[in-house]
C-alpha cells in the first residue's frame, strides 16, 4: 500500500476560518509538479493504490478532487480513495479510514464480482445492492469503491429488520446470535450512529458506524457451575452447538440447554437436560436476564423505559412473558429469526452531509437548510425516489474555543430505492481480475497484492522498535546527571495521567503522544530534570499551544510552531531593547515590528534558554514540551504553571503572582509570528493573542511565554507535575493489567476523593463566548445508589453539586481542585466534548497545589472567576506533593 497524503501539497492551504492562505500561481505550479513527480515514482515501482487526504477536506472538497483528477490523468490504472468521500471531521481518523478503505478494495472487488456472478448464474437479471453500516444500501459499483462503508452492516441489518417486523421506529433492539448479543438503539427506524471516533483493531477511525454494545451472550455460550453462582460465557461452542450441547448429545452445558430445560424453547432432545436441577436452571435464566438488562442499560438514550425488540436465533433464551428492567414492553416479532435478512431487503438509500460552516456569515437556519438540501440531493443521486426522501437526522454543534460561528452541521436524508428508475449504472459489475466469477479463486487475488512488511522488520531491514510493555514500570534516571530519560511507556503514562489532570479540557494528548513516540523511535532523547538542577543564571522557557483543540483534530500540528517560537524568543532576549521597533495595540500591548540583525552569536548566560517547561500539565500541552526538548536538545523541567488545565493565559501561575507576561512570542502554522514586549496585564495579553490567533493564524499557534529564572520556579510553579502525571498514568495501566479497579488505583496514588460512581442520565450543552458550557447529571449505582450529582463545565469541569434532594444543592467540589470524569472500567478520562448519556463513569476530585488556592489565585481561578458568584472554594483534601522522578544534580 502506497499513500499520497496531500494535506500540505494541494493547490491551496485551507485554514479553519474557511479562507485559503494562498492561491498564488507559483504555488499551484509547484504543487502540480510535486504531485506528478510522485505519481511517476509510483508508476515506476508499480504502486496502484493511492489515498488522497487533505486538511479540512470535509469543508472544501475541491483540493482533494483536483489531486484526484491529476492522478486519473497521469496514472489512470491507479485506484484512488479521496478521504472526504469516506469519513468525516478529524484528519488522522479520516486518513486511517481512507487507508482501510483502499486496502479493502481488492478483496471487495473480488467478493462483489463473485456475488454478482452468483446472481447471474441463478438466472436473475437485476442489479445487486449492498447494505451499508448505517442501514441503507449502495450499488455494487459504489460498494467496490467504498468497502469500508459496508463491512460492518450485520448488526445494522438486524436492527432495521426489527423495526420493520415490529412496526416500531423508536426502540432498543437486542439481537442474540450464537456467540454474541448486539444491542443498539433505533431512532426514526435507523440505528443511532456511533460517536466521533470508532476503533477498528485498535486504530482510530471515523466513518459511519452504528452505536452497538456487544456482550458475550449467545445460544452457544458455555455455562459453568463451579462457584456459588453459575457463570454464563464468555466462552462459546459457537457453530458446534449441534454437536457439543447437551440437547444434541454432547457434554457441554450451554445456554440453549438451560433454555430447553426451562421450557423456553423446544430444540434437540429435551430428555437430555431433564437431570438439571430446577434451582440451577432458574439461576441461569436469571443470569441471562441480568446480562441483557445491563446491556440494555448501556445503550439507553433516555432515563424512561423504552420498548425492547428481541431478534436473532438466540432470542429463544428470553422469556417474553416476563418484563425486563428498563423495558416498557418486550416483543419478539414474527420471523424474528431472519430479521437480519429482512433489514437488508428494505432497500432504502441515504445521502449524508457532515461538514463545518461559518454561521457568522450566514444564519443558522440557512446553514441547516443548505445541509438538508445537499443531503436530499445526494440521496437522490444514490438512487432514492425523490418523493420519498425525508430528513431522519440533523444536528448542529458550535465548536468550543472558537470565537465566531464555526459550526459542525450533520444531516442524513433517506428515501426508498427508485426501483422503476434504476439506470444502467446500477447494473455495473466491478471487475476484480481476469478470473472474476471464479469463487474458488477469491482468496488467490488477495495473495497477489503487495506483501506486508515482515514481522519485526521495517523497510531497509531495520528492526522495528517495539513499544515497552506495562512490565517496564521503573523510570530510568541517569546516575551522573539525575535526569529522567523517557521511554515509550513513560510517554504513554504521562499522556494518560495528563488526561486525568486535564479535568475534561485542555485538548486530547493522543496526537502528541504519537509524535513523542515517533521522536523516541527516531533516536532522539527526551530528558526531564529536577527544577533544582537549573543553573541559577539560566532561563526556563514555558511553552504551550494556544487556540482551539478542535482545530488540532483536523489541522494537526505542523511541528515547527513551538520550535520557531522558542528560537525567536531567544533572539528577542539578546537584542538590545533600544534597537527594537515597536507598535502598540488598542489595549496597550506592544508588538515588535522589526528586530535588528544579531551582531554576535554569543548568548550571555543570564539570557540563555537552558530548559523548557509545560505551561499546563493537563491535556495536550503536557506532551508538546517533551517533543520540543528532544528537537532542541534541551531538558524539560518537572514542573508546570497550572498543575492542571485552564482555558486562559492569565490563569498561568507566574502571571497570577504578578510576574511579567512579556516578552512572549506566538507562531502560526505557516510561520506567521508576533512578538510582544509589554502588556499591562496578562488578561490584556490573553485577549490580544486570542484575537490574533483566530483572525490570522487559523485558530492555533505555538506560544512561548515570558522566561523564568531558577528563583522564579520554586515560588511560582507547581513542582513535580510531570512525575504526578506519570504516577497517575502508571497506576491506571498497572490496574488495567492486573484486573483491578483503575479508579481506585488513581485515588490510591493521589490524596483524592471519589464523589460518585454511576451512570450519566442527562447532558445539557450550550456555547457562550466561544466556550462550551453545560451540565452533566449522574445517578449513582451500587454504594452510591439514590444519589444524584450535577457536574457543571466550561470546557473544563468547574463545579460538582449534590442534586439528590432537588432543593438547594450542596456544593461538593469546585475549581481550582481537579474534577475529572473517568470511565469506570478503564480509568481513562472522558473529555467534556465526548460526554453522553448512558456512560458508566466515576467522578473524582484531586486537591490542587496550594499555590492555586491562595486568595490572590482564587480571584482568577476560583468558582467566582467562572461566574459562580455565590460559591466559595473549600479544599477537597490536603494536597500531597508528588515524589519527583528525576533527581537533583549532585
Amino acid at each position: 500500500m502506497h499513500i499520497l497524503i496531500s494535506a500540505c501539497q494541494t493547490t491551496t492551504l485551507l485554514q479553519f476560518v474557511c479562507r485559503s492562505v494562498t492561491t498564488c500561481a507559483r504555488c499551484v505550479y509547484f504543487t502540480n509538479t510535486v504531485v506528478v513527480h510522485i505519481l511517476y515514482i509510483y508508476i515506476y515501482i508499480g504502486a496502484k493504490h493511492i489515498v488522497v487526504c487533505g486538511i479540512f477536506s470535509t469543508i472544501c472538497v475541491e483540493q482533494e478532487v483536483a489531486v484526484g483528477e491529476m492522478i486519473k490523468t497521469e496514472y489512470p490504472e491507479a485506484s484512488v480513495t479521496l478521504s472526504h468521500q469516506v469519513a468525516n471531521f478529524g484528519l488522522l481518523e479520516r486518513e486511517n479510514s481512507s487507508i482501510l478503505n483502499e486496502s479493502l478494495k481488492p478483496l471487495s472487488k473480488t467478493a462483489i464480482s463473485a456475488f454478482t456472478q452468483a446472481v447471474k448464474d441463478a438466472g436473475l437479471n437485476c442489479p445487486v445492492f449492498f447494505t451499508q453500516n448505517d442501514g441503507t444500501i449502495i450499488s455494487a459499483e459504489k460498494s467496490s469503491q467504498f468497502p469500508v462503508l459496508t463491512f460492518s452492516s450485520g448488526p445494522t441489518n438486524s436492527m432495521r429488520g426489527a423495526a420493520f417486523l415490529s412496526r416500531n421506529q423508536d426502540a432498543i433492539v437486542v439481537d442474540i446470535g450464537g456467540t454474541t448479543t448486539d444491542v443498539g438503539v433505533l431512532v426514526n427506524g435507523f440505528p443511532r450512529p456511533a460517536s466521533f471516533r470508532v476503533k477498528c483493531a485498535g486504530v482510530m477511525t471515523n466513518f459511519r458506524m452504528p452505536d452497538v454494545f456487544s456482550c458475550a451472550l449467545g445460544g452457544g455460550s458455555i455455562v459453568s457451575n463451579e462457584g456459588k453462582e453459575p457463570v454464563v460465557g464468555p466462552n462459546s461452542v459457537g457453530y458446534e452447538l449441534i454437536t457439543k450441547s447437551l440437547v444434541y448429545g454432547g457434554s457441554t452445558s450451554t445456554t440453549t440447554d438451560f433454555a430447553v430445560a426451562a421450557g423456553l424453547c423446544s430444540i434437540g432432545d429435551s430428555s437430555r437436560v431433564a437431570h438439571l436441577d430446577s434451582s440451577l436452571v432458574s439461576s441461569v435464566v436469571l443470569t441471562i436476564r441480568q446480562l441483557l438488562e445491563d446491556s440494555i442499560d448501556q445503550v439507553k438514550v433516555k432515563a424512561e423505559s423504552q420498548p425492547v425488540i428481541l431478534v436473532g436465533g438466540g432470542s429463544v433464551l428470553v422469556d417474553v412473558t416476563k418484563s425486563l428492567q428498563g423495558a416498557s414492553a418486550v416483543m419478539k416479532p414474527e420471523h424474528f429469526e431472519v430479521a437480519n435478512a429482512v433489514g437488508a431487503a428494505l432497500s432504502q438509500v441515504s445521502g449524508v452531509v457532515d461538514h463545518v460552516v461559518d454561521i457568522s456569515t450566514i444564519t443558522r437556519e440557512k446553514a441547516l437548510a443548505d445541509g438538508q438540501s445537499l443531503a436530499i440531493t445526494r440521496a437522490i443521486d444514490n438512487g432514492a425516489q425523490a418523493e420519498t426522501v425525508a430528513i431522519v437526522e440533523k444536528s448542529e454543534t458550535q465548536l468550543a474555543y472558537l470565537k465566531g460561528g464555526a459550526t459542525r452541521v450533520q444531516v442524513k436524508a433517506v428515501g426508498d430505492l427508485a426501483v422503476d428508475d434504476i439506470g444502467d449504472q446500477f447494473h455495473c459489475i466491478p471487475s476484480a481480475s481476469s478470473k472474476e466469477g471464479n469463487k474458488h479463486e477469491v482468496c488467490e487475488e488477495i495473495d497477489r497484492e503487495e506483501p506486508s512488511l515482515g514481522e519485526g522488520k521495517a523497510r531497509g531491514g531495520e528492526e522495528v522498535r517495539r513499544p515497552l510493555t506495562v512490565n517496564n514500570v521503573n523510570p530510568y534516571v541517569e546516575e551522573s546527571s539525575g535526569a529522567w530519560l523517557l521511554n515509550e511507556y513513560d510517554v504513554n503514562c504521562i499522556a494518560t495521567g495528563a488526561g486525568i489532570l486535564s479535568c475534561g479540557g485542555g485538548g486530547n494528548p493522543y496526537l502528541g503522544k504519537l509524535t513523542a513516540i515517533l521522536t523516541l523511535q527516531s533516536g532522539k532523547e527526551i530528558r526531564v530534570i529536577h527544577p533544582d538542577s537549573v543553573p541559577k543564571n539560566g532561563l526556563i522557557l514555558p511553552v504551550a499551544f494556544m487556540g482551539a483543540p478542535s482545530v488540532i483534530i483536523e489541522k494537526l500540528i505542523g511541528g515547527d510552531e513551538l520550535q520557531l517560537a522558542a528560537e525567536k524568543m531567544q533572539e528577542l532576549l539578546i537584542c538590545d531593547e533600544k534597537d527594537i521597533e515597536i507598535s502598540e495595540s488598542a489595549r496597550g500591548v506592544k508588538y515588535v515590528t522589526h528586530l535588528p540583525e544579531l551582531q554576535s552569536t554569543v548568548i550571555p548566560d543570564d539570557r540563555k534558554i537552558v530548559g523548557l517547561m509545560s505551561a499546563e500539565i493537563g491535556g495536550m500541552n503536557s506532551i508538546e514540551p517533551l517533543i520540543l526538548g528532544a528537537k532542541l536538545g534541551l531538558p524539560v523541567l518537572d514542573c508546570d504553571g497550572m498543575g492542571r488545565a485552564f482555558p486562559e493565559l492569565d490563569m498561568f501561575l507566574p502571571h497570577i503572582h504578578g510576574l511579567p507576561s512579556c516578552p512572549s512570542v506566538i507562531v502560526g502554522s505557516r510561520k506567521s509570528s508576533e512578538a510582544m514586549t509589554y502588556a499591562a496585564t496578562a488578561k490584556d495579553l490573553e485577549n490580544d493573542l486570542r484575537e490574533l490567533i483566530v483572525s490570522k493564524m487559523g485558530c492555533l499557534a505555538g506560544l512561548a511565554c515570558a522566561p523564568l529564572t531558577a528563583e522564579d520556579l520554586r515560588k511560582n510553579t507547581v513542582m513535580f507535575s510531570m512525575s504526578r502525571a506519570w504516577r497517575l498514568g502508571n497506576a491506571v495501566k498497572l490496574a488495567q493489567k492486573e484486573k483491578r479497579c483503575p479508579v481506585d488505583a488513581v485515588l490510591e496514588s493521589q490524596n483524592g476523593k471519589l464523589l460518585i460512581s454511576g451512570k450519566i442520565v442527562d447532558v445539557e450543552r450550550r456555547t457562550d463566548g466561544g466556550f462550551s458550557k453545560g451540565n452533566v447529571r449522574v445517578e449513582g449505582l451500587a454504594q452510591f445508589s439514590g444519589i444524584t450529582l450535577d457536574i457543571l463545565f466550561q470546557n473544563e469541569n468547574i463545579v460538582v453539586e449534590n442534586a439528590t434532594s432537588g432543593e438547594k444543592k450542596e456544593v461538593l467540589a469546585t475549581v481550582p481542585d481537579l474534577i475529572s470524569i473517568l470511565d469506570s472500567e478503564t480509568g481513562e478520562v472522558i473529555p467534556t466534548e465526548e460526554i453522553r448519556y448512558g456512560l458508566r463513569i466515576s467522578v473524582i476530585v484531586l486537591p490542587c497545589s496550594p499555590l492555586m488556592s491562595t486568595e490572590r489565585a482564587l480571584k482568577v481561578v476560583g468558582p467566582q472567576a467562572f461566574g459562580y458568584k455565590d460559591y466559595s472554594y473549600h479544599a477537597c483534601e490536603v494536597y500531597k506533593e508528588s515524589n519527583p522522578i528525576p533527581l537533583t544534580k549532585s
